[in-house]
């Protein structure tokens, strides 16, 4: 089998309308209880919205927390500090290479350092990640 956008993204919809009809029966609620209520349940995050959020966590180890990271990830964001030294506002935010195809798009490196240039400045400025996870 060939995995296309198409057959990846019909395969994530299942899991999580499938992971959302558990949520429901475990917590015996009707099929058609917002599903926010019932992650808010269980102070968790739906499946992409918990990817996203791990690839932040990933970013924010990398600046606060280097040692804590495996050995492969140790140089793996660009900051666009490194990149070139004039001061700009994007100057603490990393370095986004150009991409040509929807697969480097979805790449981890790509999407975690979009999601990260992104973020408020607040959010950014946190040094412990346990002030991230608190609601």
């Amino acid at each position: 089998m060939v995995w296309t956008y198409d057959t990846r993204h019909a395969q994530l919809n299942k899991l999580c309308v499938l992971n959302n009809r558990i949520l429901s029966k475990i917590q015996n609620k009707p099929l058609r209880t917002p599903v926010i209520q019932l992650y808010q349940s269980y102070n968790t995050l739906p499946i992409p919205k918990l990817h996203n959020f791990q690839l932040l966590c990933l970013v924010f180890k990398y600046f606060n927390c280097n040692e804590k990271l495996p050995i492969i990830f140790l140089n793996f964001f660009t900051p666009n500090s490194k990149i070139h030294t004039h001061s700009t506002r994007c100057t603490n935010d990393l370095h986004l290479s150009s991409v040509n195809s929807y697969r480097r798009v979805k790449c981890v490196k790509f999407k975690a350092s979009q999601l990260w240039n992104n973020l408020p400045t607040k959010l950014k400025q946190i040094k412990i990640l346990a002030y991230l996870k608190v609601n």
